[in-house]
């Protein structure tokens, strides 16, 4: 059965990646001084980064976000 472009989206959708064994790296910085997380997902040689934002969960939310019209293009590019 195929994924659905509107249920798999965030976590889901990066656990989808995991599963086909899609390279997927997550970086994660934290800014002691502003006490701030921010972080970089790499999937299909394209980065995205996100900053200013108060915790891990947070920034892998926004980067996911960010990255789901590229990842389904992809993955919509290889069926």
């Amino acid at each position: 059965m195929p994924v659905s472009q509107k249920k798999c989206v965030g976590l889901s959708l990066l656990n989808h990646l995991k599963q086909k064994n899609i390279t997927v790296d997550v970086q994660y910085t934290f800014n002691n001084e502003r006490s701030e997380w921010s972080g970089t997902i790499t999937v299909y040689g394209t980065t995205y980064l996100v900053k200013g934002k108060h915790n891990k969960q947070s920034v892998l939310r926004q980067l996911m976000e960010d990255a789901n019209s590229f990842i389904w293009c992809n993955l919509d590019a290889k069926r």
